[in-house]
């Protein structure tokens, strides 16, 4: 185990995170080169402490001059620099210097970080090559993401950060960027965001550090971009506004000139989970709070489990892979793998990881940022544009046809009142009936295709579909089937929030859907019961009938608009029901086999 009360341990850790970190005195001269930077730059630490000026890790011997001079005017110097690894190549790097006091408070040198943006540099110049075949917003990695006009008015903000500042899309989306809760808290922020967006709007990406207040009320640092997106003619036509909270990183380079005390503090208190992994045994050395919260183990726990413990069995083969690569430092960041936690949900993060010696032991230290929230966002983001389309279309073709369909309908019965023949008007009521038949799919394209008005009030579940199972018992009766309510007592007297009329459509919808599928004489059982007190729901019906099952490779499709495995089905009832179960905060589900056949729960 590792003793976290240990200068030496701590500095360990930190100085294990994927950037380089140095110190050197007021001469120049190096005192502290960290492990990162000895792989970085090529230089270990023999050949730098006491024997570097600061000044070799520049092509430009000027830009020292200048960054130094900054410092001691300002305090810090924060920027992009040029520097010069051993093996002669030069890189892009963002560089952050501050003076570095001893405990007396004296002065005695200066504590550099190094990250490396080549890359950054480099994906930045392909997103301007290939801009017009992404995604105009949920496409970056930045935290928060939006999309604007290029005068600057917001149309869409993630979710992300509207929780953020505690908001709603009403109270920001329409108005000008500038004069949003992200920004209206400082006059200065507001004029260099105008500026920025000027810039922008003109083909220019920009980029610079600004603050946005918390929902808590804290101000939090915040790495912002904005990039424009241009048509074929290179008009610029949007702008994507993107922010990272990088106020955990401003912590961690404040805490290098602090006590051990704020070491621990920083590691303990950081939202962002920290895990140290012996590289040979893969065992837990040590966990942060936020890591035990993320997973829901406790450091003890996972002080006996292994990396193999906290992944899908699926996934272990590309994260063992991954895990190698980040000891043998071949890799800093693996993104999207899969954890899994405590109570068996699996979440998805990005892993930064870099390789430490720890006792004599070769460990791994990683950094997880849960990122499923976002990637849930996306793909919902995704299939609601899907449906939007499907659903535009599927309306205006449904339109289309009703009108011919109801003056066919009138002129069919008007034939059928004056025909004596009884063979002909038997051919014309059947006529009249497939008529009725698409009469009634339109319709119900036409409701899922337009939002409904959900008027909530109190209902009574049991009473709605024992009134719908009346409503059915013509057709249960023209196929024999025998059809059971099984509840508990009293249950006829519990109440929810609802629209009456939405519910009574969701239970009509399945009992059609099982008496559809079930053969002559069969059962179907239909079974109420009561959820927990402390359930999020309060009401549990199951729908379940013995009639042709559903293939596994079809249960996942069932409730999509138009799926249907019926010779004469149209796949809109089940696509109806999820529709109006989403509307009323439940859930649905389905399990079929050949042996127990199928059953539809529904909880509200």
């Amino acid at each position: 185990m590792i003793d976290h009360n240990s200068k030496e341990s701590q500095i360990a850790i930190l100085s294990a995170a994927p950037i380089s970190i140095y110190t050197i005195n007021l001469n120049g001269y190096f005192t502290f080169w960290s492990y990162f930077a000895s792989n970085y730059f090529g230089y270990s630490v023999e050949d730098i402490v006491r024997k570097r000026h600061y000044s070799f890790l520049f092509p430009d011997k000027s830009t020292v001059k200048e960054i130094i001079k900054t410092v001691d005017k300002y305090g810090i110097y924060r920027g992009e620099v040029i520097v010069l690894k051993k093996d002669g190549t030069i890189h892009p790097n963002e560089l952050t210097l501050t003076k570095l006091f001893d405990q007396s408070g004296a002065h005695t040198g200066y504590i550099g970080v190094n990250s490396d943006i080549t890359k950054q540099k480099r994906l930045e110049a392909d997103y301007e090559s290939s801009l017009q075949k992404s995604r105009a917003i949920f496409d970056q990695t930045f935290q928060f993401i939006g999309l604007m006009t290029p005068e600057g008015i917001l149309i869409e903000a993630n979710k992300t950060a509207l929780k953020f500042a505690g908001i709603k899309e009403s109270d920001v989306l329409g108005k000008p960027f500038w004069k949003t809760p992200w920004w209206t808290h400082s006059r200065v922020m507001q004029e260099k965001l105008r500026s920025a967006i000027k810039e922008a709007r003109e083909g220019k990406f920009v980029r610079f550090e600004a603050t946005h207040p918390a929902r808590d009320g804290s101000i939090r640092d915040v790495d912002f971009s904005l990039k424009p997106v241009k048509n074929e003619k290179g008009k610029v036509i949007f702008l994507i506004p993107e922010g990272r909270d990088i106020t955990e990183r401003k912590r961690i380079e404040e805490a290098l000139r602090e006590s051990e005390i704020k070491y621990r503090s920083l590691f303990e208190g950081t939202s962002e989970g920290i895990i140290v992994a012996d590289v040979e045994t893969k065992g837990f050395k040590y966990a942060n709070p936020a890591f035990c919260k993320m997973l829901g183990y406790t450091a003890r726990e996972l002080q006996k489990m292994r990396i193999l413990d906290i992944h899908p069995k699926e996934s272990l083969k590309k994260v063992l892979s991954e895990f190698g690569a980040q000891a043998k430092g071949e890799k800093e960041l693996s993104p999207y793998l899969p954890c899994l936690k405590k109570n068996g949900t699996i979440i998805y993060c990005d892993i930064n990881s870099a390789p430490i010696t720890i006792d004599g032991r070769l460990c791994n230290v990683g950094f997880f940022t849960d990122i499923t929230e976002k990637m849930l966002l996306e793909q919902k983001h995704l299939e609601l544009s899907r449906l939007a389309v499907i659903g535009t279309f599927s309306a205006s073709i449904a339109h289309e046809i009703r009108n011919p369909l109801f003056s066919i309908a009138i002129i069919a019965q008007t034939i059928e009142r004056r025909l004596v023949n009884p063979e002909n008007r038997e051919l014309l009521s059947a006529m009249l009936s497939e008529i009725e038949r698409l009469k009634s799919f339109i319709n119900d394209i036409l409701y899922y295709s337009r939002p409904q008005k959900t008027v909530i009030k109190k209902i009574f579940p049991v009473k709605i579909l024992e009134q719908v199972i009346k409503t059915s018992l013509s057709l249960i009766k023209s196929k024999k089937i025998k059809l059971k309510l099984l509840n508990s007592k009293d249950i006829d007297l519990l109440s929810l929030s609802g629209d009456n009329s939405q519910i009574y459509r969701l239970f009509l919808n399945l009992i059609i859907n099982s008496i559809e599928a079930s053969k002559k004489s069969s059962l179907i059982a239909i079974k109420v019961k009561p959820l927990p007190p402390d359930s999020r729901r309060k009401l549990e019906i199951s729908f379940h009938n013995m009639g042709s099952y559903i293939k596994k490779d079809n249960l996942h499709s069932v409730f999509d608009l138009f799926f249907s495995t019926k010779s004469k089905g149209c796949g809109l009832g089940l696509a109806i029901c999820k529709k109006i179960i989403e509307q009323h905060d439940g859930s649905i589900s389905v399990k079929s086999s050949k042996a127990n056949g199928t059953t539809f729960t529904v909880q509200l």
